[in-house]
């Protein structure tokens, strides 16, 4: 719950560690890239794709990720799969 992160330690003081899970798939994916040397640095594209509304991904994604959303955003229709 990293949008929650800092009211949890609060709450909880040192006395328990939080592990991020979307930032820890990501470091062992980019360990596993590097050593395949499969990992560029030139950051690509990103392209994301919602089932909900576009401009409320880009809000609230953007908070999630910390950062803005700069890539394609695309709507696809879930009922189709």
């Amino acid at each position: 719950y990293p949008l929650i992160a800092h009211a949890i330690k609060k709450y909880v003081g040192g006395k328990v560690t939080l592990i991020n899970p979307g930032k820890e798939a990501a470091k062992t994916l980019k360990e596993k890239l590097s050593s395949q040397r499969l990992l560029t640095e030139s950051g690509g594209a990103h392209r994301y794709y919602v089932s909900d509304s576009i401009e409320n991904f880009e809000s609230l994604g953007g908070l999630f990720m910390e950062q803005s959303i700069t890539g394609e955003v695309h709507k696809i229709d879930i009922e189709k799969y």
